[in-house]
């Protein structure tokens, strides 16, 4: 899980890279433009969220 992922999904992007098996990740932010702007991938789940509620 990547809390306050960011568009660039950088934290997602490095654990699939460091770890292949992985097979889903879930990345969560609390700004929606940040979450549309994201480069989707098929092992990468983007959530609406913060953390703080």
């Amino acid at each position: 899980m990547d809390i306050g992922c960011g568009h660039e999904l950088n934290c997602c992007k490095a654990i699939l890279m460091q770890f292949p098996e992985v097979k889903a990740l879930i990345a969560v932010d609390n700004n929606r433009t940040v979450l549309k702007k994201a480069h989707f991938r098929d092992r990468i789940q983007i959530c609406f969220g913060d953390i703080r509620s």
